[in-house]
């Protein structure tokens, strides 16, 4: 089963290496990894669908639904996981998990 949740993403500045620009939506594809549950990125991330709710604020910072694109995902989206954007080797956005849907 395809679990969503409700998060906070905040993109990384281009400055710090990530994007010139936040991707304008309405929903994005990434690959997400989750520090707590992997030890390298590498080996341990998923294809992940973010869905805008809010526009990114001045911090870059918005609200958003993300759930994983394969049906055997692990179970990693609980409240207050912190999860990694990435865009090839490019960490791009920061996120935590807030709730499920």
């Amino acid at each position: 089963m395809n679990t969503k949740a409700n998060a906070i993403l905040q993109w990384i500045k281009k400055e710090k290496g990530g994007r010139t620009l936040p991707p304008v939506g309405p929903c994005h594809f990434s690959i997400a990894w989750f520090p707590e549950f992997g030890k390298k990125w590498e080996e341990d991330m998923w294809s992940f669908r973010i869905e805008f709710i809010t526009y990114p604020d001045d911090t870059l910072t918005h609200n958003v639904k993300v759930s994983f694109l394969a049906d055997d995902a692990p179970d990693y989206l609980h409240p207050n996981c912190h999860f990694e954007l990435f865009e090839g080797r490019c960490l791009v956005a920061l996120g935590t998990v807030l709730s499920k849907c």
